[in-house]
């Protein structure tokens, strides 16, 4: 068997001066205090009296081996007695043994593993539409929901999006996020979704995030909330008049005098079916400020387009009309949402299907117009006339009817669970631990989390495929503070 020495590894874990860290570090220095009384007691078992045993012929190898099991059970029992689930953090940690013998040369060990476990599972219908989807924003709406933002601690930055594998972070932003009403509106990017079909994707709650992923630029065909100071060239190319960006806005300054177009066009979006949003205003009345969509080349200015205005001269019909110039002939549409509030920030929604244009000034009205002059996909932009045009944010996306609808459910889950494993050489492995959500009951999965058995205090488990069982004992806390052994 050859001479065998002691390698124990101890390691007490950092957890702070709480009263719950106080009992985990008295443990601790009780532990260590134990194995340094019994360490020569287990050298001499294992190094003088097995030896002894193997060259008697009364005692067969069973009987042996069931000795070492014995001495080597002492040993961890000191050491692995403690693995504590802290009440306020929910952090976790262990007292790791690292017990060695020549039979046994990988040892035996246990750490702990916090993995989140809050999953939502989010259901896109799109059993009614004939198209597939690529690169689509969904929304995710949230409305009076308690658990909703208990699970994510009121905090938007442990949001994470999953496509169906459970693997592909996806793109989101954040456009509401109501921590007093428990109301959210999450817009999500979906890299395909299939004609006539349901697709399910994921939110997973996870409380080791740092930083917020919500992210206009990366989930719309276009987004701009005009806060760094400075006009993005990768963005926008000003065509005519002075555009500037400043205190939080896009500003476009007119001459003053006449009404000559001054004109901004947004890069690298040319969409059909869309659906823009902007917050904007116009300085004073007699001034106009025009959206500009559908424009079939990149002058778009003098190309054949679609356009919203803020209509603010009293004898035109103030409020928003929409217009056309199709071979250089224009046309109003008139006055289809009347309002006179145009010095104030409004929110202008134009939705565009084929050839149906909804415009929607919230909380003030809307209207559709049918219109089929212009059938191609187009650009973008802003124009100013006379004063100033003040532009707070824009987000443009995909847009086809019918939308797809969207539906979510936590799963069921038992609580956070953790991850146990042991260095064994046969059978399992790995254990999962949870605690349910009320703190009345653990349980333990051996098979990845597929099926989940409770533990029953100071009862002996046996696990499966191995010849060793856990023996589990656990005290409820505020959350769950917890202990477990092995024994066999």
């Amino acid at each position: 068997m050859g001479e065998y020495t002691t390698n124990y590894s101890l390691y007490k874990p950092d957890i702070g001066e709480t009263e719950w860290g106080d009992k985990v570090n008295q443990n601790f220095d009780i532990i260590d205090s134990e194995l340094f009384e019994n360490r020569s007691d287990i050298d001499n078992i294992l190094n003088n009296i097995i030896p002894s045993l193997q060259s008697n012929i009364s005692f067969n190898r069973n009987q042996i081996d069931q000795i070492k099991k014995e001495i080597l059970t002492m040993a961890l029992k000191i050491l692995m007695n403690q693995a504590l689930l802290n009440a306020e953090t929910k952090d976790f940690y262990s007292i790791v043994a690292d017990v060695i013998t020549p039979e046994y040369p990988y040892g035996y060990k246990n750490t702990f593993e916090e993995i989140p476990s809050v999953w939502y599972e989010i259901t896109i219908d799109n059993t009614n539409n004939a198209n597939d989807l690529t690169d689509y924003q969904i929304l995710l709406e949230i409305t009076n929901d308690p658990q909703f933002f208990e699970d994510c601690s009121y905090d938007q930055k442990y949001l994470e999006f999953y496509d169906e594998d459970k693997t592909t972070l996806l793109n989101h932003y954040v456009e509401l996020w109501d921590t007093v009403n428990y109301n959210a509106k999450i817009w999500i990017k979906v890299p395909s979704i299939q004609a006539n079909s349901t697709k399910k994707i994921y939110l997973r709650i996870n409380k080791g995030r740092t930083e917020d992923l919500s992210n206009g630029d990366a989930t719309f065909d276009f987004f701009d909330d005009f806060e760094d100071g400075v006009i993005d060239t990768s963005k926008w190319t000003v065509i005519s008049g002075d555009w500037v960006e400043e205190n939080g806005y896009l500003k476009g300054t007119g001459d003053g005098s006449t009404y000559a177009r001054k004109t901004i066009r947004v890069e690298g979006v040319c969409l059909k079916n869309f659906v823009a949003v902007m917050i904007w205003k116009v300085s004073q009345e007699d001034c106009l400020a025009n959206f500009i969509y559908r424009a079939q080349s990149t002058n778009i200015e003098t190309a054949d387009r679609y356009w919203a205005r803020i209509e603010s001269r009293s004898d035109y019909g103030q409020g928003i009309h929409m217009l056309k110039e199709v071979g250089g002939s224009e046309t109003d549409f008139g006055n289809i949402i009347p309002y006179s509030e145009f010095a104030q920030f409004k929110k202008l929604i134009v939705k565009v299907f084929e050839n149906k244009h909804y415009y929607e000034v919230e909380g003030v009205g809307s209207a559709t117009i049918t219109d089929s002059s212009i059938m191609n996909e187009g650009y973008f932009g802003f124009q100013t006339e006379k004063y100033s045009t003040f532009i707070e944010i824009i987000c443009i996306r995909k847009y086809t009817e019918p939308e797809p609808t969207v539906s979510y459910e936590r799963q069921a889950v038992t609580g956070d669970y953790v991850t146990v494993t042991f260095d064994f050489s046969e059978g399992i492995d790995k254990l999962l631990i949870t605690v349910d959500s009320d703190c009345e009951n653990v349980y333990y999965s051996t098979d990845d989390g597929a099926t989940w058995n409770l533990i029953n205090p100071d009862e002996e488990t046996l696990l499966s495929e191995t010849v060793y069982s856990i023996k589990w004992k656990f005290e409820n806390a505020t959350y769950m503070n917890g202990y477990a052994f092995i024994t066999w």
